[in-house]
């Protein structure tokens, strides 16, 4: 095997790594943090809260992947990292964002400053602790790629 093919390899490895830890890891910070709004309706009155959940992680998890690959060209490990963790975080914030009007908001009257800041309160500590389960997530992931001896660019 020539060494392009191997690093292409690894490269959809870790990207097939990083899907695996986001949707995961999406999924149980949004089933933590709006658990409180788990026993409302949905606007579409049809699914229930954990297959809301599991949808808009796997429906953000397009876009996540989408961004993956222009994050994964920064070079600096850290820099890298710090991107990625604030990529994620956003679309973390989004996922419950979307759980939170279809459940909350648009049962009431919430204004959108309102909305946005309830929906702060129920999710940052979720999302700070997933960030950190995120971090040890990509550590593992660059170990394993450098075990092999592969780089991911």
């Amino acid at each position: 095997m020539s060494i392009v093919s191997s690093k292409r390899i690894a490269f959809w490895r870790s990207v097939l790594w990083y899907e695996l830890l986001f949707v995961a890891l999406a999924f149980v910070q949004a089933s933590i943090a709006m658990r409180p709004f788990k026993d409302q309706p949905s606007s579409s009155l049809s699914y229930d809260f954990y297959t809301d959940a599991f949808f808009a992680s796997l429906i953000v998890s397009v876009g996540y992947i989408l961004f993956l690959f222009l994050v994964l060209r920064i070079k600096p490990w850290l820099l890298q990292l710090v991107s990625h963790l604030i990529l994620v975080s956003l679309l973390w914030f989004w996922i419950d964002w979307g759980i939170f009007e279809d459940r909350e908001a648009g049962w009431s009257t919430y204004t959108l400053e309102e909305s946005f800041y309830a929906m702060v309160n129920h999710s940052l500590w979720v999302i700070l602790i997933g960030c950190s389960l995120f971090l040890f997530g990509s550590q593992w992931i660059c170990k394993q790629n450098q075990s092999k001896g592969k780089s991911l660019s």
